[in-house]
């Protein structure tokens, strides 16, 4: 082949790796990896989020549990809900536009959100809420039997039958443009349009924002989980595959 045909053909790849490349090039940030007795708190991602309640940390999980009064609330966020602060300044950004991923492993081990003879079935005793750096997301409600998604307006919005209480699954919370998908244990169960949460103010209102655990008074659970982690394109390797591609392209024009 001459040079200037396999330059032709290799600018080619190159511009269609700009297209794979990026997506398949990642990187992940763990926010908390169970380890012995170590708690999400001592990692340095996370902030405990508690009302009257306390987690426990053992065996490579951490429980939260909720079930003794419907007015506690327990669990963690990557921001400090007193200054509003991300917890660690290296908290990557989720730019819905390039698409990320948040993922955890958890088990719910019970969960009610029935109050005195009155089921609420815009509740969930555990919840998990993921928002982007342009403040749009998702809240997720976990039942025993059931995964859904909050409203804007906090009522119960798409859901799915799942087992949540049978083991351990591991999830996966894809945002990509305005739409998200929930994967359990690698195949997708849930999916629909991201949610502008902000007309009910903070943490609705903030940016880049992750919650896991239970966040109303309204309902209760007990939940334990080993993992929470987030997934990003790795930024370098599309700026590297741009230069890689530069250069063939100059070199193209000089022959």
């Amino acid at each position: 082949m001459r040079l200037k045909n396999w330059l032709a053909v290799s600018g080619y790849i190159v511009a269609a790796s700009l297209t794979t490349g990026i997506a398949s090039a990642s990187q992940t940030t763990f926010l908390y990896q169970g380890s012995g007795a170590s708690t999400p708190a001592s990692q340095g991602w996370l902030f405990p989020v508690t009302i009257g309640a306390s987690a426990i940390s053992v065996a490579g999980a951490t429980t939260l549990d909720t079930t003794s009064n419907f007015s506690l609330e327990d669990g963690y966020s990557n921001t400090n809900p007193l200054s509003l602060d991300l917890v660690n300044s290296s908290f990557p950004t989720l730019n819905p536009s390039d698409g990320f991923t948040v993922s955890f492993d958890v088990q719910l081990n019970s969960e009610s959100h029935t109050v005195g003879q009155t089921v609420n079935s815009n509740r969930a005793g555990f919840d998990v809420i993921v928002l982007g750096d342009d403040a749009k997301g998702v809240e997720l409600g976990f039942w025993g039997d059931d995964v859904w998604t909050q409203n804007a307006n906090f009522t119960h919005g798409e859901d799915d039958v799942f087992n949540t209480e049978s083991s351990s699954h591991h999830y996966d919370l894809t945002i990509q443009g305005t739409s998200y998908t929930l994967s359990a244990d690698g195949s997708p169960i849930l999916t629909g349009s991201t949610r502008d949460y902000s007309a009910e103010g903070v943490p609705y209102t903030l940016s880049n924002y992750i919650f896991i655990g239970d966040d109303t008074t309204e309902a209760e659970a007990s939940e334990t989980f080993s993992t929470l982690s987030v997934t990003v394109p790795e930024p370098t390797t599309a700026m590297g595959i741009l230069i890689f591609g530069a250069a063939i392209i100059t070199r193209r024009r000089a022959h």
